[in-house]
């Protein structure tokens, strides 16, 4: 499994357990019903011109379109996950079947029985697992302390908490001799909007007269579609930008290195993803940010098992990633061979001289690995491409041929 240029996506199962619901009594229904149709008694019944669709534009300005119909209370255990994109390498599991065996690891989580048949062995869900990372398990309602369903489920009813709410129009208190379904059509349609937020998004006001969103709620901003959108929570740590209300952290779409953002922590502030650089057969990589005249080139010294080089190297090439997250390695016998060049180590300092060439040489590095975090970014995150701000790494022949740029 290639562990340096690897993807992860995203998982959440859950299950929901509702002991009661909770409704507007009819005493209740009966006085919202009453204090509606007082309010739209004087507005007109079927509005053909701007000024009568302008009236119940204020009115839903001040009593909205929806009210909430029903609460059901409960719990619900919830598990999140990521998984290796490498899982779509392996020869006997099937994408089909990812749902299967996340499905599995909960039940196996909370204590339930897992059904396995010839399609879903356990030796596949043993597998599968193995391309899982960043389990995280939690309850909301009931005693969150218990894992095992069952144990957990016995304590929703005395701690409760609101899991589901079901909305109802206000067309539920409107008369029907008002044509109501083609007046909140109307209103919806004059600013931008979506289906699941409403008009502006519900972070802003409509401006009727010109049909454009006012987005002057504290904590709104205005996007290039027109609509209103939270604004992102520390600004994206400064790791991101905020689109459409939410983080889209910086990773570098060439090396697959950049941020994630993980429950629990600011966004876009964990590091994630790392790549393997490699010159190529016989070929080493020069010292980065060395200033080189007439294209020369201050090969890296190796030392086996010694990061300072390799990291310090990593940083220059990587300065767009925060140099400090950034971590280097060469520990594996292929990552280095012999060159016949004279070797320094990554500020300057001469590491390594040849003396007679080729019977003596100096070790450099033809593979380095940079590390940001420990794991590998997810494939399906919302991200935006690092500005570039890092050093193109150098390569030359390990015989003494020029140097040559090289991006990998």
């Amino acid at each position: 499994m290639d562990v340096y240029n690897s993807q992860k996506y995203y998982s959440l199962i859950k299950r929901r357990y509702i002991t009661h619901s909770q409704s507007l009594s009819s005493d209740a229904w009966r006085a919202a019903a009453s204090s509606f149709q007082d309010a739209v008694k004087d507005l007109p019944r079927s509005p053909k011109s701007d000024a009568e669709y302008a009236q119940w534009f204020q009115f839903f300005e001040k009593h909205g379109t929806h009210y909430v119909k029903e609460v059901g209370y409960g719990g619900t255990m919830r598990m999140s996950a990521f998984v290796s994109s490498e899982v779509r390498s392996s020869k006997v599991i099937r994408q089909s079947s990812w749902g299967f065996f996340l499905g599995a690891m909960f039940n196996k989580k909370i204590g339930a029985d897992v059904r396995y048949n010839e399609s879903h062995t356990q030796q596949q869900m043993d597998e599968f697992a193995s391309y899982t990372s960043d389990v995280v398990f939690h309850a909301v309602g009931g005693d969150q302390t218990q894992s095992n369903y069952q144990d957990w489920l016995r304590t929703v009813k005395g701690k409760p908490a609101p899991v589901r709410t079901l909305l109802g129009s206000v067309e539920d208190f409107i008369p029907e001799s008002i044509e109501f379904k083609q007046i909140l059509e109307m209103y919806f349609s004059r600013c931008p909007g979506t289906d699941s937020l409403g008009v502006c998004n519900g972070y802003g006001l409509c401006d009727f007269s010109n049909g454009s969103c006012e987005c002057q709620v504290q904590g709104a901003y205005k996007e290039k579609d027109g609509r209103c959108y939270p604004v992102c929570r520390g600004n994206c740590s400064g790791n991101g930008i905020c689109s459409l209300g939410k983080c889209s952290c910086f990773v570098d779409r060439v090396y697959n290195i950049g941020y994630t953002t993980v429950p629990g922590k600011e966004p876009c502030t964990t590091a994630c993803g790392s790549h393997a650089f490699d010159a190529g057969s016989g070929r080493v990589w020069c010292r980065a940010g060395a200033s080189r005249t007439n294209s020369d080139c201050e090969v890296l010294a190796y030392t086996k098992h010694e990061k300072t080089s390799p990291t310090c190297w990593c940083q220059e090439v990587l300065k767009h990633h925060h140099g400090v997250d950034i971590v280097g390695e060469s520990d594996l016998p292929d990552d280095q061979q012999g060159t016949g060049h004279d070797t320094f180590d990554c500020v300057g300092d001469k590491a390594c001289k040849v003396d007679i060439w080729p019977w003596s040489t100096c070790p450099a590095y033809q593979v380095i690995r940079c590390h940001h975090g420990a794991a590998d970014c997810p494939a399906d995150a919302p991200h935006e491409d690092f500005p570039r701000k890092g050093v193109v790494p150098t390569s030359i022949l390990a015989n003494g041929t020029k140097p040559e740029e090289v991006v990998v």
